[in-house]
C-alpha cells in the first residue's frame, strides 16, 4: 500500500511533473502527485506516492522522467492545517 511523503529536492534542481516515476536502484516504486518552489522554506519540495518501505524521512530515491534526479524523503510533513492555526 502507498503512502503520502514529502520529498526534497537539489538546490537549482528542475520540479518534477505529475505522473514523474520515482525509483529506487532501477525498480520504480512510486510516482510524483505534485511539485512547487516554497519560497518560504526556499526550496523546491514534491508529494509523491511512495512504497511503504521507501517512505522513511532520509531515503533517497531517483525521480525519473525527462530530467533524472535525485530527492530524499523528507521529515513528516503537516500537509493541512486542520485547525486553521496558520491563520491565527
Amino acid at each position: 500500500m502507498p503512502r503520502l511523503v514529502g520529498l526534497e529536492l537539489p538546490g537549482g534542481a528542475a520540479l518534477p511533473r505529475p505522473g514523474d516515476t520515482i525509483n529506487h536502484r532501477g525498480s520504480v516504486v512510486g510516482y510524483v502527485t505534485n511539485a512547487a518552489y516554497c519560497p518560504t522554506l526556499e526550496r523546491r519540495l514534491a508529494r509523491a506516492c511512495i512504497a511503504i518501505g521507501f517512505s522513511e524521512p532520509g531515503t533517497r530515491v531517483t525521480l525519473g522522467g525527462s530530467d533524472a534526479q535525485e530527492a530524499v524523503v523528507a521529515a513528516t510533513y503537516r500537509w493541512y492545517d486542520q485547525d486553521n492555526l496558520r491563520l491565527k
